[in-house]
């Protein structure tokens, strides 16, 4: 865990199927915040909750308006 921080803090990125294992990506953040100061924005899980979240809040304006 400490050389993907280090790399990452380098400028490297996260690799991409490590940030889908929810338990492991919260570590890596609390590490890379503890070890840098920094805290780490999420690349590709962060893109993907945007379309889920405008349906689910589509969705719900269907919902009220029955």
């Amino acid at each position: 865990m400490s050389g993907i921080a280090a790399a990452v803090d380098l400028g490297a990125e996260y690799a991409e199927d490590l940030e889908y294992d929810g338990f492991a990506f919260l570590c890596f953040r609390l590490y890379y915040l503890l070890a840098y100061g920094k805290w780490y924005r999420s690349e590709y899980t962060e893109k993907q909750r945007q379309p889920t979240v405008k349906a689910a809040r589509e969705q719900l304006s269907e919902w009220t308006l029955r």
